[in-house]
């Protein structure tokens, strides 16, 4: 790639429709072979630390095809927009983010203090906390469409946006403003403790847990 050598460069070659997809990184001389490909026509990407993505099409059929790239200097180093901020929840590696359907995110990192956080506007508020400090993993949709985490903390309903959309379109079509609808937060959460997964991962739920939980799976 270019004059030099660019080791450990993502190579990206796929279709438009992205039903074909595969990657793999340039080796130390800057080489790179993507092998078994059917006849075709792909976009091949390039992209490495420090410089800008190159992206090209190829035609692929029974004749080898070969292809290189200089790449240039990145101009464009992008920027961060602070939005908000996850005070007094400090995530770590154990933390975890889940986006809800009505387009806030459910931060997690120990159960204790939870936050759902509205990128578009930056409000953040408190759903209930698990009570005790466990670690937030393995998220897991339950068939009503609630969230679960292993470490035991609710992260409320996703379905009730949906519930509450109803009488949201009511209004709308009697002639009310969009514009003129008030925000509404989920009300209603739940505590479903999943005992079989519990047990998989090690993990020996309290019986106070236990107690306050609205479902259990066994």
């Amino acid at each position: 790639m270019g004059s030099h050598a660019i080791a450990g460069a993502r190579l990206t070659l796929f279709t438009k429709d992205l039903r074909f997809f595969r990657e793999q990184r340039s080796d130390a001389q800057g080489s790179f072979q993507f092998n078994y490909i059917g006849e075709g026509t792909y976009q091949l990407g390039v992209a490495s630390l420090g410089y800008d993505y190159q992206e090209r099409t190829l035609t692929v059929s029974n004749v080898p095809v070969i292809s290189g790239f200089a790449l240039l200097t990145e101009t464009n180093g992008g920027r961060w927009t602070i939005v908000g901020n996850t005070d007094p929840e400090l995530l770590g590696g154990s933390g975890s983010g889940s986006l809800l359907p009505s387009g806030e995110v459910f931060f997690c990192h120990d159960t204790e203090e939870p936050i759902v956080f509205d990128p578009v506007s930056a409000v953040k508020w408190y759903p209930p906390d698990s009570g005790t400090a466990q670690g937030c993993h393995i998220v897991t949709v339950n068939t009503s469409g609630s969230l679960f985490f292993a470490g035991g903390s609710m992260g409320g309903n996703p379905l009730d946006p949906f519930r509450q959309a109803a009488s949201y379109v009511d209004r709308i079509l009697k002639g009310e403003k969009p514009g003129n609808l008030p925000v509404q937060q989920p009300t209603k959460f739940e505590l479903v403790i999943n005992l079989s997964t519990a047990k998989t991962l090690g993990i020996e739920v309290p019986a106070t847990l236990l107690g306050r939980a609205d479902e259990v799976i066994e």
